[in-house]
């Protein structure tokens, strides 16, 4: 808004001096005018009563000392204006150029940002996705956004597969904080008994909190719960301790499975991951070197052709080790992943609105590692 009240204010200025100099022209044309007719009416007014005895040679030399002045001066300011008319002339030509100019650079800046744009799709469009054990050409392989939609689901299935162990981890380090309904399901996955009552759910928890340090606990709950990852009523159980604390326990915590998970995919399909991103990055780059107040109608733009799954893959790039602080910054500067807060059922655990906007803000606030 500054910068708009600013140009409104330079044009105002601009346009008070122009009726300034319009207002000097006039006058001086007027002038001119009045001196030019004088001169013509001169020689009748001064010899009406002129005596004819008079020489003929004075009466000339009177009249042309009394009006050279006139029609001097009248030259002057027909001079001046004849200079004046040519400065404008050359002022009018250089505002043109230059507007032509800023016309031919905001044209390059738009066919510029389309053809980043145009290729960005174009990535998508020829992405294939298919595991590794299928052969090119089977019927289980996607293709362009199906094929992008399948990527962005195996980010929630790599983070789910790593919650047992997180459960785990949860268990040794703050079994104080984990709801007694997760020690009923686990106390019922390490045992053959049925039927039991919420007491020997309270008994466990306070053996584990009771053994003092995450150490000791750990050492405990390899004995109890073993490393039988066949369990699956006990995956099951430490799955759902993750899925109730996740957004709860430190965001490095997070961060370690988003890296974990970014990095397996991206040994699998770094060859699309990593050209969508650069190309994405090289495209906000371009759109935040230009100056505020300009850039908007490219930033409206990218976001509204942005899918939901582009911005949730651009979620985890930065997430990512392959990230760093300047993208980041820019991503949060121009607001670019505001589509993924109604698409919570693509992230683990289901997070609200709220928690989802608090964890963008974690995710592009962090700083890299030094």
């Amino acid at each position: 808004m500054k910068w708009i009240k600013k140009k409104e204010l330079k044009k105002k200025e601009v346009q008070q001096v122009k009726h300034k100099l319009d207002f000097i022209v006039i006058s001086l044309l007027i002038l001119s005018a009045l001196l030019v007719f004088f001169s013509l009416y001169a020689p009748s007014y001064f010899t009406v009563n002129y005596k004819s005895s008079a020489s003929e040679g004075q009466l000339g030399d009177k009249i042309g000392g009394l009006m050279s002045p006139f029609v001097a001066l009248a030259g002057v300011f027909i001079t001046f204006l004849a200079f004046y008319m040519q400065y404008k002339a050359n002022n009018i030509q250089i505002g043109l150029f230059n507007q032509n100019q800023k016309e031919q650079n905001q044209l390059l800046k738009e066919q510029m940002f389309f053809r980043l744009l145009d290729n960005l799709n174009q990535r998508i469009i020829n992405f294939t996705y298919r595991d590794s054990f299928l052969v090119a050409g089977s019927r289980d392989e996607t293709v362009s956004y199906e094929a992008l939609n399948t990527l962005i689901g195996k980010f929630k299935d790599k983070i789910d597969y790593q919650c047992p162990l997180l459960g785990r981890r949860l268990l040794a380090k703050i079994p104080e904080q984990i709801d007694i309904t997760h020690y009923r399901k686990i106390y019922q996955a390490t045992t053959i008994a049925d039927i039991f009552n919420f007491e020997q759910a309270e008994e466990l928890k306070d053996t584990i909190i009771k053994k003092g340090t995450s150490g000791e606990r750990w050492e405990y709950l390899k004995n109890l719960i073993g490393n039988n990852n066949d369990n699956l009523n006990l995956n099951s159980a430490l799955k759902s301790i993750s899925h109730a604390e996740f957004y709860n326990i430190d965001f490095k915590e997070r961060e370690n499975l988003y890296i974990t998970s970014y990095d397996e995919l991206y040994a699998k399909y770094g060859g699309f991951m990593d050209g969508y991103t650069k190309n994405l990055t090289y495209l906000i780059n371009f759109i935040t070197q230009i100056p505020n107040g300009e850039n908007l109608f490219f930033i409206d733009y990218l976001k509204s052709t942005l899918s939901t799954q582009e911005t949730i893959l651009i979620f985890y790039f930065c997430s990512s080790t392959k990230s760093n602080e300047k993208i980041r910054s820019q991503v949060r500067q121009i607001n670019l992943l505001d589509g993924i807060l109604d698409a919570t059922d693509k992230f683990i655990a289901y997070p609200s609105e709220e928690l989802l906007t608090r964890e963008i803000a974690f995710v592009l606030s962090k700083k890299d590692a030094s």
